[in-house]
């Protein structure tokens, strides 16, 4: 990192720019172009998430959108970052929307998509005290978990990607199983 990265922090437009550069040079359908696009920003946006910075994942999903609108991964993570910042009621629309574009996840992905999905929702509603939407949502993420489950058994889902998928869901599966020992209907 230079000198004027620690003081200014880092270029984010230069880095957006530099990646798109190499998208074009490395595709040439302009689907496929806008599908690089918008995956290269929303792992952006998950990055930016991870370190709290909200403001800056929400621009980055918000601009994927855009290259892809209908791209479930983005628009669970959007509606995340809103939670996490505690626009419900935003969280909760967008999140919603992403429900119907699930079916074109692949199926050894749309498990762990509809964890991601209803525990992010789970967690609006409860935090918009909407209890009973809460608890029908978590424990959809908690069934979507054992539903991978049963396809790693049969050998569907490997070894190598249960264990990395379980990493990832983690503390996700705490936090529905944390929500809904608090939820009193």
């Amino acid at each position: 990192m230079g000198f004027l990265s620690k003081i200014l922090g880092k270029d984010y437009e230069s880095e957006k720019i530099a990646a798109f550069a190499e998208i074009g040079r490395q595709f040439v359908e302009a689907e496929k172009i806008n599908q690089a696009k918008a995956g290269w920003l929303t792992m952006r946006g998950n990055n930016h998430s991870m370190r709290r910075r909200f403001d800056l994942a929400i621009a980055d999903f918000t601009e994927a959108l855009k290259f892809e609108p209908n791209r479930p991964f983005t628009l669970i993570s959007l509606g995340g970052a809103y939670a996490h910042t505690g626009n419900y009621k935003e969280a909760i629309t967008i999140l919603e929307s992403a429900k119907k574009y699930l079916e074109a996840v692949d199926a050894t992905l749309r498990n762990i998509s509809e964890h991601n999905l209803y525990s992010e929702l789970g967690s609006a509603y409860f935090f918009a005290d909407k209890k009973q939407e809460a608890v029908v949502c978590l424990t959809k993420s908690l069934e979507a978990v054992e539903k991978q489950r049963a396809l790693k058994n049969t050998g569907a889902v490997s070894e190598e990607e249960w264990e990395a998928q379980q990493k990832m869901i983690a503390p996700m599966i705490k936090n529905a199983e944390w929500l809904l020992a608090r939820i009193k209907l």
